[in-house]
């Protein structure tokens, strides 16, 4: 597991108890992009997005962890909780990532008014494959291409696999943002959020709870829960 040490384990815990400030990489000067040194772990600004309920002082940088490099491209997910949103509109409508809502929003809305032109056009169009649900076998649809999208159970066993990961990675603060949007909260602020992999029924997406791991039965889709973008950047300039 790469979030290994004490010191690693303090930042961590760190962004868990200061979700949604500003946090860079040390070392740059302002205006510069070192992406090109960017390390599992890290923590990183990118994009900006409303997240503190406050529109009269404009968005604020979206933090993203660093969750895998792999050459030139490195896999991020936002460090908290952004924003809350139903995964899909229509109550019991059967629903596959490639045809929910959730997806719609995160490669409209979200891409085109988070990120500038020039941030865009570092962001790799990912082909993803769902898994099917792992006890029953509903479908998790066609592959699809996105730029933006969330974490599937896949994704949650090789990143978030034992009891640091769930500490580190799994369990995430809601923005006031996701608060005011419906998001539900622990004591301590840390909220439940989608994975795009469904559920028992084809009604339903899975999530990840409080715990920080993945509710394998799902929920309704048509239900409020927390969002957790993710996306692949391109480093390979930077």
């Amino acid at each position: 597991m790469f979030l290994t040490g004490r010191r690693k384990c303090l930042i961590f815990l760190l962004l868990l108890a200061l979700c949604c400030t500003a946090v860079f990489l040390s070392g740059f000067g302002k205006g510069e992009k070192p992406y090109g040194k960017i390390k599992k772990g890290d923590v990183i600004a990118f994009g900006v997005y409303e997240q503190d309920g406050n529109t009269a002082n404009g968005p604020e940088p979206v933090e993203w962890l660093v969750i895998d490099r792999i050459g030139d491209e490195a896999l991020l997910m936002s460090a908290c909780c952004i924003d809350a949103r139903p995964y899909n509109d229509t109550l019991f409508a059967p629903v596959t990532w490639e045809t929910s809502a959730l997806r719609r929003w995160l490669n409209g809305d979200f891409l085109k008014g988070a990120f500038s032109e020039e941030e865009r056009s570092l962001i790799r169009l990912t082909r993803n494959q769902t898994e099917p649900q792992a006890v029953v076998g509903t479908s998790g649809g066609r592959e699809t291409e996105d730029y933006v999208f969330i974490p599937d159970a896949g994704d949650m066993s090789i990143y978030v696999c034992d009891a640091e990961g769930r500490q580190y990675i799994g369990k995430a603060r809601a923005s006031e943002q996701a608060v005011l949007h419906g998001a539900k909260t622990d004591r301590l602020g840390l909220a439940e959020w989608w994975l795009r992999s469904p559920g028992v029924y084809e009604f339903t997406a899975q999530f990840v709870n409080f715990s920080g791991e993945a509710h394998v039965s799902g929920a309704n889709a048509d239900m409020v829960y927390a969002v957790r973008p993710a996306l692949w950047l391109d480093i390979s300039n930077h």
